[in-house]
């Protein structure tokens, strides 16, 4: 995609009837709904480190007398580089890294701090596929399976150590996977499984976490075309079957990826140019006098009509279309389009239910060693955790660690 724009796709959950509902427990689903949103960071001189002459500078007696007024700017979401990885944290609820959120940003009926007690289920996942390397991909998924064991399960899964056996393989067959079990994950440094197979393991762990809100920063970088595509659709799958929000952002989208998708925001310095369904979003800029290649891929089409250098004008349209995201922002909030989208937001305190639903689900999920008091947000209490961390690292003869061919 164009250096000026990115695309933030979202996969929603299908209609009741497709759903493969769960056996045991209730279904855990949250809209995500956010609007107006900004973040502002400390500008870059207010942020370098401290050397001894900073340290013992006279002048810093004076910024005892002017907290609140470092400088500070409004981070520009779509750049590479420049917000979109921000832009997911602020939708997983992850604040802390930034001087100022502004806007609304609604889980359900919950705001953000309200969200804070329903951590577990905000899931966020970087571009960089983070896992413990030397652990093999079952100690890995058999982990994240051990501290998700609900108190309520089927009658065939009473004993703890079934339940997790049966859902890691299940997890691991949907994910064609199975094959990996005693190869290690391994890193840029330590070897494992392909980076394809890593991105699938991601999956896996998101699976068994069971959260309904899913957040994917760059799933498909560094995968080659055909495993990007299968990724998608296992993320398309997981959305139908278990009623999931995901939330992907993406620099390179082939149109197998993007017909994926829902809907689709573009986003051009900052500024939102298009939020719609993905199915009219190449129509859109093209009734605006826009020209798509043949054979281009619409992601690519969408992310360049703000590029002079890119784009293609029909003929008889050139000056009469928009040319900077103030234009192009203009256009689409007169649109039609907008308007719909506008009317088509269900009002959050209209989704109370989705919340009393997650309570009492989260609450079946919980261990009896929870006193309820305490509100953890974890299913498994302190000591199955000390107990989880300290047997992970145990190899038996049956899951020595293989190296890939």
């Amino acid at each position: 995609m164009a250096n000026t724009n990115t695309i933030e796709a979202a996969m929603s959950s299908a209609s009741s009837t497709d759903i493969e509902r769960q056996p045991y427990g209730i279904q855990k689903r949250l809209t995500v709904t956010f609007r107006d949103l900004s973040i502002r960071v400390t500008a870059p001189d207010a942020a370098l480190g401290s050397t001894l002459l900073s340290a013992a500078d006279p002048r810093r007696l004076l910024s005892l007398f002017q907290q609140g007024k470092q400088p500070k700017r409004l981070l520009v979401l779509g750049r590479p580089g420049s917000g979109c990885t921000s832009f997911l944290r602020v939708l997983s609820n992850d604040r802390a890294a930034f001087d100022e959120v502004l806007g609304e940003t609604r889980y359900g009926s919950m705001d953000h701090k309200e969200a804070k007690a329903f951590r577990q289920q905000i899931m966020f996942n970087n571009e960089d596929d983070i896992h413990f390397p030397t652990l093999t991909v079952n100690r890995t998924i058999k982990f994240a399976l051990g501290n998700k064991v609900p108190r309520e399960r089927p009658s065939h899964l009473q004993k703890r150590n079934h339940f997790v056996r049966e859902n890691r393989n299940d997890i691991l067959q949907s994910l064609r996977i199975d094959h990996t079990q005693k190869t290690m994950v391994g890193n840029e440094y330590v070897r494992g499984v392909s980076g394809g197979e890593r991105k699938r393991v991601s999956l896996a762990e998101f699976m068994a976490g069971g959260s309904p809100v899913q957040l994917w920063d760059q799933p498909t970088r560094g995968l080659d075309s055909k495993t990007a595509v299968e990724l998608a659709r296992l993320m398309r799958r997981e959305a139908d079957r278990k009623e999931r929000t995901i939330v992907a952002t993406m620099y390179q989208a082939g149109n197998g990826i993007y017909d994926e998708f829902d809907k689709v925001l573009v986003l051009a310095e900052g500024r939102v140019i298009y939020y719609g369904y993905r199915s009219t979003a190449r129509k859109y800029f093209e009734d605006m006098g826009f020209v798509c290649p043949k054979g281009a891929n619409v992601a690519d089409f969408l992310t360049s009509v703000t590029v002079s250098t890119e784009r293609v004008i029909r003929p008889g349209m050139e000056g009469k279309v928009p040319s900077t995201p103030v234009e192009f922002e203009k256009c689409y909030k007169e649109s039609a389009i907008f308007s719909r989208m506008m009317d088509e937001i269900v009002p959050p305190e209209k989704l109370m239910y989705e919340v009393e639903d997650l309570k009492l689900a989260v609450a079946n999920e919980k261990r009896k060693q929870h006193i309820p008091r305490t509100q953890s947000v974890y299913t498994a209490g302190l000591w199955d955790q000390i107990v989880a961390c300290t047997i992970r690292l145990v190899t038996y003869p049956d899951e020595m660690p293989s190296l890939p061919n």
